[in-house]
């Protein structure tokens, strides 16, 4: 796996483009739990 170092830590360089969900009240926690799971599959 290619990682970044942001600062002192080294992280995986690909996303999931989740930041959104982690957010209160968007989309909502049934939606962003299976949009999260499904991810790996549409890979």
């Amino acid at each position: 796996m290619h990682t970044r170092r942001i600062g002192d830590v080294e992280v995986g360089a690909i996303g999931r483009g989740a930041m959104r969900v982690s957010i209160e009240g968007r989309p909502g926690e049934a939606r962003s739990l299976s949009t999260v799971h499904a991810a790996p599959d549409a890979a």
